[in-house]
Formats: C-alpha cells, sequence, structure tokens
C-alpha cells in the first residue's frame, strides 16, 4: 500500500466564491503535482524495464 497525502488549500475566498487568481494557482499546483507523480512512476518503470533486460543479458552470456 502506498502512502497518501491529503493538501487542503485555502485561499481569498469572496461572497460569489474563489477569486480566479487563487483558483488559476490551485489549477496550476494540483496540475505541476499530477506531472511530477506521472514522472516518477514513468521513472520507477523504466528503472525496473532496464534492471529486466541486464538481467536478460547475463542469461544469455
Amino acid at each position: 500500500m502506498t502512502d497518501a497525502e491529503l493538501v487542503v488549500r485555502q485561499g481569498a475566498v469572496r461572497e460569489d466564491g474563489l477569486d480566479m487568481a487563487t483558483i488559476e494557482l490551485m489549477n496550476q499546483n494540483m496540475k505541476s503535482g499530477i506531472i511530477e507523480d506521472l514522472y516518477k512512476r514513468n521513472e520507477e518503470v523504466i528503472q525496473s524495464k532496464d534492471d529486466y533486460i541486464e538481467e536478460l543479458k547475463d542469461r544469455v552470456v
């Protein structure tokens, strides 16, 4: 099981809701987090495949 992290962001709230700058910042932070997570997962997959390729090379030789 992987660890989970909950991040609560509270911005400036007007009577009609969040201001656009806060919403944009929240969206950008969310996008950055998603991209970072995908990058890390891809690195793990690539490393796993590289390890498997090395294992196969050792078997052939």
